[in-house]
């Protein structure tokens, strides 16, 4: 019967993978459960995924968003980065005007003691090589913003992406990350 099946429907109609845009349904992730657990099932921390194209970065931080969203006082942002600009994008999660400034950004960010806020950042690429490529003062300080911001309050950071991102973490012994 599965040959059959096989045979006459395309492959993606029923295959679990999906080629883009992360799995959403909790029932359909699979593969990742100690990744989740250590990201999820503790204290909330900040992290760095990395991993090639179609690896599951995406499906991880969505189920990943699903578990927090589903722990009791967290607040949790799912943000998909299209450009560099996030200020941009968070401004657009939070319904909010952009922040002009490291401290309005700070600001908007802000989780709270009471109820901590978490940034699920996808596709961080574009963000990350335009914070490293930056020149004297200005290089690196949103992502030193954002260190100091989670380091200070009950706001925490989970980015993916995949060869800027790992560059600068990895390779960039002056990068926040």
């Amino acid at each position: 019967l599965e040959r059959v099946i096989a045979e006459q429907r395309p492959r993606k109609d029923i295959s679990p993978y999906h080629a883009a845009g992360g799995v959403q349904k909790e029932a359909l992730f699979f593969g990742r459960e100690s990744e989740l657990q250590k990201l999820a099932d503790s204290d909330l921390q900040n992290a760095v995924i990395v991993g090639a194209r179609q690896m599951g970065k995406s499906s991880l931080l969505k189920a990943l968003a699903r578990r927090l969203a589903s722990r009791p006082g967290v607040d949790v942002h799912y943000v998909v980065m299209v450009d560099h600009d996030l200020f941009g994008a968070v401004a657009t999660q939070r319904a909010a005007p952009r922040p002009n400034t490291l401290t309005e950004f700070q600001k908007l960010a802000r989780g709270s003691p009471g109820r901590p806020r978490v940034w699920l950042i996808d596709e961080a690429d574009m963000f990350a090589a335009a914070e490293l490529a930056g020149e004297g003062a200005g290089r690196g300080a949103v992502l030193s913003a954002m260190r100091s911001l989670a380091e200070d309050s009950d706001t925490r950071f989970v980015l993916a992406g995949f060869w800027d991102l790992y560059r600068s973490a990895a390779f960039d012994f002056q990068s926040p990350l």
